[in-house]
């Protein structure tokens, strides 16, 4: 059975990623390259597979945690009701970009060295979680 391409990229030399949006979550996708070299001829590699997932965070669990400034350019502050255990930082993508251990109701998060753009923070705080958007300027 031959499968239709959903979706064809054509790059120049040397570029090695491609993003590929509009995806549906939780189905199973082929990739292949194909290599077109002039008098060399065309080759195709193998089938790469992936399954999509969604990513995200889920909905704040935690209501007594409080974080400023927003947008931050340095330094984030934290202030729970009772100690924060950890704080997890993630980019866009879901991946971590910081994670920080504590044991204090106060932090304050070096974020200086993140480039700017959206971050989601996740603060461990007892038994809950507290998630938040931030924008790092």
């Amino acid at each position: 059975m031959t499968a239709t391409p959903l979706i064809t990229e054509i790059v120049a030399t040397g570029v090695t990623t491609v993003s590929i949006t509009g995806l549906t979550a939780g189905v199973s996708y082929d990739v292949y390259v194909i290599a077109d070299c002039d008098q060399a001829g065309t080759t195709i590699s193998n089938a790469a597979n992936f399954t999509t997932s969604t990513v995200g965070l889920s909905e704040n669990e935690l209501v007594n945690v409080s974080y400023a400034p927003n947008p931050v350019s340095s330094v984030l502050n934290i202030i729970a009701v009772s100690n924060i255990e950890s704080v997890v930082v993630y980019n866009l993508t879901g991946k971590v970009v910081m994670e920080v251990k504590a044991n204090n109701a106060a932090l304050a998060i070096d974020m200086s060295t993140l480039s700017n753009g959206t971050y989601f923070v996740k603060a461990k705080v007892a038994d809950a979680v507290s998630t938040f958007k931030i924008v790092k300027q």
